[in-house]
């Protein structure tokens, strides 16, 4: 049966127990880590890129098709975007 708590089922418990306490725990770590760098503008903008990697990461681990044109345009729209934060962050130091 399939409902709202349908992870706590023993089958699914550990892999979700897994990818709350893995990326979710260390993904943050690092992103705390790197605002010795880098301002939180920059990296919230940077955030912006997890759709276009991840379906990166599917389609060359075998799990989708390649990612599509509208994938590749919003792509490049978000790098013009995260060049211009970049840019202007550097300029006010």
């Amino acid at each position: 049966s399939t409902f709202v708590f349908g992870f706590l089922d023993p089958k699914y418990f550990l892999l979700a127990f897994y990818l709350g306490a893995g990326p979710g725990i260390c993904g943050h770590t690092i992103l705390n880590g790197l605002l010795k760098y880098t301002t939180p503008l920059v990296i919230s903008t940077a955030l912006l890129f997890e759709p276009l990697f991840g379906s990166l990461m599917g389609y060359f681990l075998g799990f989708q098709s390649p990612p599509r044109k509208w994938t590749w345009i919003g792509g490049v729209i978000l790098l013009c975007g995260l060049q211009f934060v970049v840019r202007s962050d550097s300029m006010k130091k």
